[in-house]
């Protein structure tokens, strides 16, 4: 696309916006300032009405306000607004004309007068409303910038209407600009219709058919080239030969073959104009041609020749080319390499750096990028590379990014090598440092150990220390991570029998294993406890003495790392610093062992003194904090005479009384006990000893009473005899025992009470139901025949009713029978008692084809008449709710979860919504309309009731139309008590206050 001309449209856009807006400005001034100048050119000639400059000034309003794709969203909405104003006024203005009536907008803004001339005073013409309609609709579409190609058609259509009525003005022919009589459009409306659809057309240029004349392309120069003229010159042309034939100058025979002489005469020019430019860029794109291909054959032959290569990637890393010393630098034929990504061969280490790199260059483009990584020859060896990103994406000849790159593997691996040896040389001067102020065994290591782990990367290093006698070997070890203290309790090891050792003590060389888990030299079980992986042990030889070797290695995750044979060397060398200092330091561990053991038998006796002395102290200590921070309230009182030595913070509180006043007083000084507790306290010492667990009163220092559970103990304390005093406020028990006796009594009455309302409502309640239902009867047999059908339907249901309501007094009183039984615990075989119930439904109705599973021995701890009743009750609902199902399913069985079992039974019936569970098991709440599936409401309430006395749980899951599940819990042992939830566990103060 030409920018140039892109800019030059979209000004042609912004300067026809402005022409229609102030077209539309002067006319709407014309009409308000009566300035007849202003709404039609010249006398006699249509006018333009207020509604069409209205809709001018709309149109050029939108028409800027669209002008760019990225306006603001509210300027946007303003100018579709504008846009659908336009389109509305278009469309009103032909539907008047259409069912030749006036809606009402003709006249809005200014007041036309009706003449002969002028029948639909205010009324724009219906070619000027189509356009509007047109228009309004193409400048809706450049809104949203969609449909190209239709917003065109809109446009080019009311283009071409404004363009006829402007021939008729300039041929003098009314019939183009009168479509219907006294309705013609104004020449001034023509002239801003075509300058505001040709700004239309140049809002998007880069869109649609205009797109052609933005290009570069030799269409888009001829169609620049030809489309004025094939729309001007034949306008002229016709126009100047009507004027002569009107001149009398010649007929209309002779006008028409000037016509089209002329038109032939100017066309081949223009064809012949337009030829040589075509010939003229074929002939200078030939002679590019030639020389793409000259310098495309020299740069293949420089390419081709090259010892660098040369790639092309994708902005993915996709390779898009290779050059032909592909093979020579990688291994890969160039088929191998192209349409593979780089990143598969590049080593994952340095992935990120080439990552870093690429995205460099893409923010880059045409900028030189250096990078380098390793990447992965075909043999399967690492090349080191080097190269240069340059981001030619934006080239259309090239669309990639150029990597040129050569092999650097050699001299990478000699600078390695180069900075590995001073690496090696560093460690081992600041190694003799350290070796030289060691004094142990342990900082010997430790010195070595840094270095191994700066140096090689290992975390873990050792030392075998060899007899002199070779038959044994002491292991000296430290890790990196943990470091241990190395004392001459080490580990001793034999060395006949164990290859491995044989192999260290004879010292000839390394002794190197690559993977300790399938060495045959070592053994698997330490190697299985320690985690080995490759081992290297170096020989520590020192004047031709074997000292032992000095090993290394990795473990667990750090896998298999075999060192190179520069590794290796360099572990020789750091084995001889470490020869002469563990030498130094046997010797000065020889020395310290004697001046070790004359100390050891100094400082035992000292130790001894010590320890007696802590272990003292601590007792002391620890029966101090006891003392004090039990949370019973303790005191110690000296004998005879009972006055207190120590009391703690729990006795301080009970009593009211601070420390400073118990202490040196006795308890019937301070009124604590009174005579009757004393006595109590003394009679049990005479007859035990000592007191446990005796209920007494305690007196506190504000006059109340507080209930105390007391023991006293005698004892010595530093050869006096003294009495320990342990007391538990029990104020509150006894209180919430008091309570629990009050609420066991309110119960037993409640329970009495229920049994006569249960009396009451079992006789005193069926018999009106009783007369109700005898009478209705009577009723039906004496006077049926007298009554109407409508008569004997209300009996009917009355005793219908009253049998109903006879079954809920039998269903409560069974509730109710249910919570006050007595609860018998046995084993109960469930499967048995489903069974039967099976027996006896398929008996009740044997046209219905149900399959029952049962699953065996089922069995659990309960009732064994209230759990049939239970499952009565839910096998009974199963079958009521499958019998709408063909093929009814019925299952019963059990699962185990949470190392607790429970029981379902599964049915395929009507189902329910999960969200009205809460209400399954209350009383008479029903899910289902007594006409659908009869029913009291209570079975279900009973279940629950039955298995909360047995401590268990139960609860339903289920769907609408595909079946429910009932869920229950019993204890698994016969006769065990009910278990209670752990959301009803409670203290028994707290579950008294609740009672009460």
């Amino acid at each position: 696309m030409n920018s140039h001309l892109l800019s030059f449209y979209r000004s042609t856009s912004r300067v026809a916006s402005g022409v229609v807006l102030t077209v539309g400005f002067l006319v709407l001034a014309g009409w308000l300032f009566d300035i007849p100048a202003f709404t039609s050119i010249l006398p006699g000639l249509a006018t333009i009405k207020a509604n069409t400059a209205l809709a001018f000034i709309l149109c050029g309003i939108s028409l800027r306000a669209l002008n760019h794709k990225q306006t603001k969203k509210p300027i946007r909405l303003f100018a579709t607004a504008c846009a659908a104003v336009v389109l509305l006024i278009g469309v009103l203005t032909l539907g008047e004309y259409v069912s030749n009536r006036d809606f009402g907008i003709d006249q809005l803004l200014v007041k036309d007068e009706s003449t002969s001339q002028n029948i639909n005073p205010g009324r724009m013409s219906p070619s000027t409303a189509l356009n509007f309609s047109l228009l309004g609709l193409a400048l809706l579409l450049l809104s949203m910038n969609q449909l190209p190609r239709l917003r065109e058609s809109f446009t080019i259509i009311a283009l071409i209407i404004s363009i006829l009525a402007l021939i008729g003005y300039l041929y003098g022919v009314p019939s183009l600009y009168e479509f219907f009589p006294y309705s013609s459009i104004a020449l001034h409306t023509a002239l801003a219709f075509s300058i505001l659809s040709i700004g239309i057309l140049f809002a998007r240029p880069d869109a649609g058919l205009t797109r052609l004349f933005s290009s570069d392309t030799l269409g888009g120069v001829i169609a620049r080239r030809l489309t004025p003229a094939a729309v001007v010159i034949p306008i002229l042309l016709g126009w100047l030969y009507l004027s002569g034939q009107r001149m009398g100058l010649y007929d209309s025979t002779i006008r028409l073959v000037l016509f089209a002489m002329s038109n032939v005469i100017i066309f081949a020019f223009l064809i012949g104009w337009n030829a040589d430019l075509l010939s003229r860029v074929d002939v200078k794109r030939r002679q590019v041609e030639r020389a793409l291909s000259l310098n495309e054959k020299r740069s293949q032959a420089l390419i081709e020749n090259s010892w660098d290569a040369i790639a092309l990637f994708g902005a993915d890393g996709s390779i898009l080319y290779g050059s032909p010393s592909t093979p020579q630098i990688l291994g890969y034929s160039v088929n191998e390499f192209v349409g593979r990504n780089a990143f598969e061969l590049i080593h994952k280490e340095d992935q990120a750096f080439v990552t870093e790199r690429l995205t460099l260059s893409l923010q880059q483009p045409r900028e030189h990028v250096s990078v380098y990584a390793r990447v992965l020859h075909k043999n399967g060896e690492w090349r080191w590379l080097e190269g240069v990103f340059t981001n030619l994406l934006d080239e259309p000849s090239v669309q990639a990014i150029v990597n040129n790159y050569h092999d650097f593997t050699k001299r990478k691996q000699d600078e390695d090598a180069l900075r590995e040896r001073e690496s090696y040389a560093h460690s081992l001067l600041n190694l003799s440092k350290r070796l030289e102020q060691a004094q142990t065994y342990s900082e010997a290591l430790d010195a070595a150990l840094d270095q191994v782990k700066a140096v090689l990367g290992y975390q873990n290093v050792w030392t075998y220390l060899l007899s002199e006698d070779k038959q044994y070997s002491r292991l000296l070890t430290t890790t990196g991570e943990l470091s241990q203290v190395i004392t001459d309790d080490f580990p001793t090891l034999p060395i006949k029998g164990d290859r491995f050792l044989e192999e260290i003590a004879e010292g000839k060389d390394i002794v190197l294993v690559e993977d300790a888990r399938t060495d045959p030299r070592t053994n698997k079980d330490i190697v299985a406890q320690l985690g080995n992986r490759t081992i290297v042990n170096v020989p520590i030889v020192l004047m031709d003495r074997h000292l032992g070797a000095f090993g290394t290695g990795s473990f667990g995750e750090e896998g298999v790392r075999v060192p190179t044979s520069t590794q290796l060397d360099y572990l020789r060398s750091l084995a001889s610093h470490m020869a002469v200092t563990l030498d130094r330091i046997h010797l000065l561990a020889k020395h310290r062992q004697v001046e070790n053991e004359l100390r050891k038998l100094n400082d035992q006796l000292e130790q001894r003194v010590f320890e007696r002395t802590a272990q003292l102290q601590e007792s002391e200590e620890k029966f101090s904090k006891a003392f004090l921070a039990s949370p019973a309230a303790v005191s110690i009182a000296s004998l005879p005479d009972g006055r207190y030595i120590n009391v703690n913070e729990a006795l301080v509180k009970l009593t009211g009384y601070s420390k400073e006043e118990l202490i040196g007083r006795t308890s019937a000084e301070l009124g604590l006990v009174d005579s009757t507790a004393r006595a109590k306290i003394l009679e049990v010492i005479r007859n035990h000893g000592f007191a446990h667990n005796v209920e007494i009163q305690i007196h506190t220092k504000s006059n109340q009473i507080a209930e105390v559970l007391t023991s006293i103990e005698q004892f010595e304390l530093s050869g006096q005899a003294c009495v320990l005093s342990v007391n538990y406020d029990i104020t509150e028990r006894k209180r919430a025992e008091i309570a629990l006796q009050k609420a066991k009594l309110e119960l037993e009455a409640a329970n009495k009470e229920l049994e006569a309302f249960s009396y009451s409502v079992s006789h005193d309640l069926r018999a009106p139901l009783r007369s109700v239902d005898g009478f209705s009867q009577a009723l039906l047999e004496d006077y049926g025949e007298m009554l109407p059908p409508e008569g004997r339907n209300f009996l009917e249901r009355i005793r219908s009713s009253a049998l109903r309501m006879a079954d809920l007094i039998d269903d409560l009183l069974n509730l109710s029978r249910v919570t006050r039984a007595p609860l018998k615990s046995v084993a109960v075989d469930l499967s048995k008692l489903a069974e039967n119930i099976t027996a006896e439904l398929k008996r009740h109705d044997p046209k219905r084809s149900v399959s029952f599973i049962i699953a065996p021995n089922l069995r659990a701890g309960g009732d064994p008449h209230l759990l049939q009743i239970v499952l009565e009750n839910l096998m009974n609902n199963a079958w009521k709710f499958t019998s709408k199902r063909g093929l009814a399913e019925i299952e019963v069985g059990t699962k185990h979860e949470n190392g607790e079992t429970i029981y379902f039974i599964r049915d395929n019936g009507t189902g329910f919504d999960m969200t009205y569970a809460n209400k399954l098991f209350g009383a008479f709440q029903r899910l289902h309309s007594m006409t659908e599936f009869p029913g009291t409401g209570i079975g279900l309430a009973t279940v629950q009731r039955i298995i909360h006395r047995h401590g268990g749980r139960v609860w339903a899951e289920g769907a609408v139309d595909q079946g429910a599940t009932f869920f229950f819990t019993l204890p698994v042992l016969a006769g065990a008590p009910p278990a209670i939830p752990p959301e009803e566990e409670d203290s028994i103060h707290k579950r008294a206050k609740e009672i009460i």
